[in-house]
């Protein structure tokens, strides 16, 4: 599995030159966490979409965090189904996504 480390790195970004945002606290401890603006592709259906997210990256978690602002705020509704593996996003929430021009 990648770490939030890896991805940042592959992904060109230095996690150090973020905006500080703090310490997450939580069962596994505390941690030093860094926000980054960064666009993000993803694809419905056929289609592809890209957006600006913040993305909250630190060098000990398994993933980078999407959260309520900058991702779920893209839709109306949003509903898992953990059995099956599946989350399906529906209407478009406070802001909308940008169709583009690439091509699958």
């Amino acid at each position: 599995m990648c770490s939030a480390w890896d991805v940042a790195t592959s992904a060109g970004i230095d996690m150090y030159k973020g905006k500080f945002a703090g310490r997450t606290r939580g069962v596994g401890g505390s941690e030093k966490v860094y926000f980054h603006d960064i666009t993000i592709g993803v694809v419905f259906g056929k289609s592809f979409y890209e957006f600006t997210s913040e993305v909250t990256f630190s060098k000990n978690l398994d993933f980078g965090l999407l959260g309520r602002k900058g991702f779920f705020d893209l839709f109306d509704e949003i509903s898992f189904r953990q059995d099956a593996r599946k989350c399906r996003f529906r209407g478009e929430g406070s802001r909308l996504l940008k169709k583009s021009d690439f091509q699958l």
